[in-house]
C-alpha cells in the first residue's frame, strides 16, 4: 500500500502511539527523506510461556560459577601487576631510545625485556580465568529458549507523492526471519515503553548501505534509543 507521510501519520495505529512514531522518524530523517521512499512494515510478537524453559533451572548453578570466578579474578592483584609491567616497559623503551647507536645486542635485550613482562602481564592462569568468565557469562545467553519472531502484519510503501518504484515484496503477514536489507523500517504496532525493538535499513545505492537493530524505551517522559548494533552491512 502506498502513502505519503502525511496519510501515514493521520492513520489510527500512528495517532495512538504518535509520540513513538515521531521519535523513530525524526531520529531517521536521512531515511525517510529519501527521494524513493522507504517501507514501513509493522510488526506483532505473540509470546510464548517460556518460563517453562527446562535450562532456566540450571540458572542459579550458572550464577554461582560466575561468581566464583569474578572472586578468583578479584584475587590477582591486577593493579599493580599493571603498573609494574608498564614501569618496566617505560624504563626500558627510554633507555634504548637514548643510545647514540643500537646494536643488534641492544634489539635483542629490548626484545627479550618485553617478552618477559609479555608473560608476567599475561599469565596462563590469568587469561584462562578470564576465558572461563567469558564462556560461563555467554552461556546465560546461549541456552536461552528460541524467541518468537516477529510476524509482519502490515507493509506501507511510504514515499513523496505516492509515486516511488520500491515494491512490497510479500503478502503479509509473514515471519521476518532477518531484517530487510532495502529501504525500511521495522516497527511495532504496540510499543513497549520498557523495552522496543525496531529495525532500519538504509541504502543510497547497490551495495552501499547498512541496517541496524535498535533497543528504545521511555527515560523522562520521553522515547529515546538505548542501544544499537549493526545488522547488515553492503
Amino acid at each position: 500500500m502506498n502513502v505519503t507521510i502525511e496519510q501515514l501519520k493521520s492513520m489510527d495505529f500512528y495517532q495512538k502511539n504518535s509520540a513513538f512514531f515521531d521519535s523513530i522518524i525524526n531520529s531517521n530523517k536521512s531515511l525517510v527523506n529519501m527521494e524513493n521512499g522507504y517501507l514501513l512494515y509493522l510488526y506483532t510478537l505473540n509470546e510464548e510461556p517460556y518460563g517453562e524453559h527446562k535450562e532456566f533451572e540450571y540458572y542459579p548453578q550458572k550464577l554461582s560459577r560466575i561468581k566464583q570466578s569474578i572472586d578468583a579474578i578479584s584475587k590477582i592483584n591486577l593493579s599493580s601487576r599493571l603498573n609494574n609491567a608498564y614501569s618496566q616497559l617505560a624504563l626500558n623503551t627510554e633507555k634504548l631510545l637514548q643510545k647514540d647507536t643500537i646494536s643488534t645486542t641492544d634489539l635483542s635485550r629490548y626484545s627479550s625485556i618485553i617478552r618477559e613482562q609479555e608473560d608476567a602481564l599475561f599469565e596462563n592462569d590469568f587469561i584462562e580465568i578470564l576465558n572461563k568468565l567469558k564462556n560461563e557469562i555467554s552461556d546465560l545467553r546461549r541456552n536461552l529458549p528460541n524467541k518468537k519472531l516477529p510476524t509482519i502484519i502490515q507493509t506501507y510503501l511510504v514515499c513523496k507523492h505516492n509515486k516511488s518504484n520500491l515494491h512490497e515484496r510479500k503478502t503479509v503477514p509473514f515471519e521476518m526471519k532477518h531484517p530487510p536489507m532495502i529501504n525500511s523500517l521495522v516497527l511495532p504496532t504496540e510499543p513497549n515503553p520498557e523495552f522496543t525493538l525496531i529495525w532500519t535499513g538504509y541504502s543510497v545505492g547497490p551495495m552501499m548501505g547498512h541496517g541496524t537493530e535498535e533497543i528504545w524505551k521511555v527515560i523522562n517522559k520521553k522515547w529515546q534509543c538505548q542501544a544499537t548494533k549493526r545488522t547488515w552491512v553492503s
